[in-house]
């Protein structure tokens, strides 16, 4: 009883007192440790529990529910529907996770939103994307927010895109998530270090600099190395797996905002 050790010490203590072949041997011993339940996997384990509850609990109603239904006497079969609605309801109610918000939650929230706002007169709630007037609309873009860019073919929307996430990573200092399905990393950073050069990217990729340009190249190299930017560039991704790096990207890299080039090219899970 007074062991804290691990399998080997366990299995030293048993050959010691040489109750070892008596405990099973030491194959048997050593294959308990595969056998205890994973504390990493406790959310997935309660919701198995809890799955196998409800079913429990109407197995049990169905039971409760077949013996009055079958007779002619006792209750109506109004009655018994509205006995059945209660206690499927109140399982159901059991299993709810989705809060129903009353309206004096939401004012006084709201309340609170906007006394924070009245403090920071001026200053952006949000991520700032260095465009004043997009800025001085959103007060920034904000969390939780789904913001879409849209307009033609070859109008701008990834440029525009790409000069917001310069400024936040270059600027702001803000780490910032990209998932390009449709764009290779190189030609990201290539469009970066145009933007903050200032050397048109046909130059560079043609060949056709100048040593001024180099300069400003090596210049904007600098600027970038150590932009706090996190990029994917896989096509064809599902939606299953970009939620997946997503969350590993906040987790690792405590990102703050997620660009989607672009959101059409996305998966679903049957795809």
């Amino acid at each position: 009883n007074s062991i804290r050790g691990d399998t080997i010490s366990l299995i030293d203590v048993l050959t010691k007192d040489g109750k070892l072949e008596q405990a099973g041997g030491a194959a048997y011993i050593a294959s308990l440790t595969q056998m205890v339940p994973s504390a990493a996997n406790i959310q997935n384990y309660a919701k198995i529990i809890m799955d196998c509850s409800t079913r429990r609990e109407l197995m049990k109603l169905a039971t409760e529910l077949r013996e009055p239904a079958s007779t002619q006497t006792g209750d109506d079969s109004n009655a018994l529907l509205d006995r059945a609605e209660q206690k499927i309801f109140a399982l159901s109610e059991r299993n709810e996770t989705t809060k129903i918000q009353e309206m004096r939650d939401i004012i006084v929230d709201d309340i609170e939103i906007i006394e924070k706002h009245f403090r920071n007169k001026g200053n952006f709630t949000g991520v700032p994307t260095g465009f004043s007037k997009i800025d001085s609309w959103t007060a920034g873009l904000q969390k939780s927010e789904l913001i879409i860019i849209g307009a033609r073919p070859s109008i701008g929307k990834t440029a525009l895109a790409l000069s917001m996430m310069r400024h936040i990573v270059v600027e702001e200092k803000i780490p910032c998530g990209f998932f390009s399905l449709e764009m290779p990393y190189q030609s990201i950073g290539m469009r970066l270090l145009a933007m903050e050069s200032k050397v048109d990217m046909g130059r560079m990729r043609s060949g056709l600099l100048q040593t001024a340009n180099f300069k400003s190249i090596q210049d904007a190299a600098g600027k970038l190395y150590d932009a706090p930017l996190y990029t994917v560039d896989t096509p064809n991704m599902r939606l299953l797996d970009l939620r997946a790096m997503a969350r590993r990207m906040v987790v690792n890299h405590k990102v703050k905002i997620i660009f989607i080039d672009y959101i059409g090219l996305i998966s679903t899970e049957n795809s």
